[in-house]
């Protein structure tokens, strides 16, 4: 806003004082906990760029009804003026269990029951020596739930012939 007064002697400064960055030196992070799309539920995981913000939780995917778009935004735009945010995806809700299929029950869906794996320590300690196995999304909620599996016996997808050859 540049002004001409006719005055002299008079100037007149504008000076924008507003900070544009977040100040990445310090090591102070933000933190939000959210209803993401994906990733370990209940873990703090320090998170650096929006990229690295897509690859842990997931993008922003409007539409979905077990989280929250907002929150997303929210974390993408902390991060977009730099410094780091400390993410922790809540549990709850449609987000707090995933169905699961008997692999011993044969073809199709024999069985399904709910099982929510949080994250690796909860896989770990809870589900690492189960005799009974089972498939299970790595990620719980409707993320999660679109996971298909396809089991084939060894070698029953191939036949192999042998060439028949004949010596001249």
């Amino acid at each position: 806003m540049a002004l001409r007064l006719s005055s002299p002697g008079i100037s007149v400064r504008e000076v924008d004082l507003t900070r544009g960055s977040v100040n990445a030196s310090i090591n102070v992070a933000a933190g939000i906990a959210g209803p993401f799309k994906k990733g370990p539920v209940n873990e703090v995981c320090r998170i650096n760029n929006e990229k690295e913000l897509t690859d842990k939780f997931g993008g922003p995917g409007v539409g979905l009804t077990d989280y929250h778009y907002e929150t997303w935004y929210a974390a993408s735009n902390f991060l977009s003026y730099g410094g780091q945010l400390d993410v922790v995806r809540a549990g709850g809700g449609s987000v707090a269990g995933s169905q699961m299929v008997n692999a011993n029950a044969g073809v199709g869906i024999a069985s399904t029951s709910i099982l929510a794996i949080e994250n690796y320590d909860d896989y770990n300690n809870n589900e690492i020596n189960a005799t009974n196995f089972y498939w299970a999304a790595k990620n719980p909620g409707s993320w999660g739930e679109n996971l298909k599996v396809c089991i084939i016996d060894d070698a029953a997808d191939q036949r192999i012939t042998g060439i028949l050859t004949t010596q001249v």
